[in-house]
């Protein structure tokens, strides 16, 4: 029976805790950034971190990609995953309800006592989905401040730098296209 309970309970955690630990959204690229800008007006931009240099930083966005000087900015927040509280409390109400329906419905096919069961499943889930989310949602962001290269670096695209061949605005060059022989 415990060692049951130690696997349930293990698998229950693993969820969670294995869509924390995906620090990309994708494979092969950068970081999701939200760039503060430290002018008056304070706004922010956000976008993909392309590529770091010592004095700049590209980041793409829906309209292309935009090259920022290191020092007009004031603070980076890295996004490292998706998985946050509300997330968690999702996945955990979702839980409650399939496993607390099967459980009820399979007790009530021995006793006609289990008005608990469905209020107990639930309990555990959510309790379980409140920790989860409260862990995760915490490491969902990382603000870098104050900013360096160094520090930027891990969370590009191209840490190195643009590639040979992307011009400033980041469209790929191709080279012209030449007669096929015979």
């Amino acid at each position: 029976m415990k060692t049951r309970f130690t696997s349930a309970l293990a698998l229950v955690l693993a969820f969670p805790v294995g869509l924390w630990a995906q620090h990309r959204e994708s494979p092969g690229q950068g970081y999701q950034v939200q760039l503060r800008l430290n002018v008056a007006s304070a706004r922010s931009v956000k976008g993909e971190l392309i590529a770091v240099r010592a004095d700049s930083l590209w980041i793409r966005q829906d309209a292309g990609v935009r090259s920022m000087a290191l020092g007009d900015l004031d603070r980076v927040r890295v996004r490292h995953h998706g998985f946050t509280f509300g997330k968690a409390m999702l996945i955990a109400a979702i839980g409650g309800l399939v496993t607390g329906g099967a459980m009820t419905a399979a007790c009530s096919s021995i006793s006609s006592d289990c008005g608990g069961v469905f209020v107990g499943m639930m309990t555990s889930w959510l309790a379980i989905g409140a920790i989860a989310g409260a862990v995760s949602s915490g490491s969902a962001y990382r603000s870098l401040e104050p900013l360096s290269y160094e520090a930027l670096q891990p969370y590009a695209r191209y840490p190195q730098g643009l590639p040979p061949g992307v011009p400033y605005d980041g469209q790929p060059t191709t080279p012209a296209p030449s007669a096929q022989e015979p």
